[in-house]
């Protein structure tokens, strides 16, 4: 497993969490309880931000993949793997 396949697997992970967070929050919202309502605008909230996070996330590891002449040579993948 390469540190690209890594970046993949919590970019997907971030995305399905803030698919349930944005589910749940709208469910919640639709319930008519105040306190619930409120609690499911603010899961529906950061759901929303997680989500952004993930496509940023995924655009910038794209485009750091795409800049290099050989992303799979050893010493590439050991220098992005001190990044994270």
């Amino acid at each position: 497993m390469t540190v690209w396949d890594v970046y993949r697997t919590i970019t997907r992970r971030l995305l399905v969490w803030s698919g349930l967070s944005v589910g749940v929050g709208s469910v919640l919202f639709l319930t008519g309880v105040p306190v619930l309502r409120g609690f499911g605008i603010q899961a529906a909230a950061w759901g929303a931000v997680d989500a952004a996070i993930a496509v940023l996330g995924a655009r910038a590891a794209r485009r750091r993949r795409a800049g290099m002449a050989d992303p799979l040579e050893r010493t590439r993948l050991l220098s992005e793997e001190r990044v994270r």
